[in-house]
């Protein structure tokens, strides 16, 4: 299992709205081999918005790349970013036993 955490930045006058569309798009795609996921958005600065999302290792999530599918999904979301998203996938290891 991994997590890939993605960090956006959002017109933050749009934020609300981006994340219906984001969680509409998301239920939309199907994309196999995800789990669960969370859409995040930030306090401090109503600009940011973290997406974590759990997948069945990174071969599940590297098989959606370029694909109609996630084409799509992209095309949705993508007006509301105001700068390129950050992606990185984790491993994870729980703090307590």
């Amino acid at each position: 299992m991994i997590y890939e955490i993605t960090e956006k930045t959002i017109d933050p006058e749009r934020r609300d709205e981006y994340v219906e569309v984001y969680r509409r798009a998301w239920a939309e795609a199907g994309f196999e081999g995800s789990r669960k996921g969370k859409i995040m958005r930030c306090i401090e600065d109503p600009a940011r918005v973290i997406v974590l999302i759990e997948w069945d290792d990174l071969a599940a999530h590297r098989q959606h790349r370029q694909t109609p599918k996630q084409k799509r999904f992209i095309d949705t979301i993508h007006p509301y970013l105001k700068a390129p998203s950050i992606n990185k996938h984790y491993e994870v290891d729980e703090l307590t036993p």
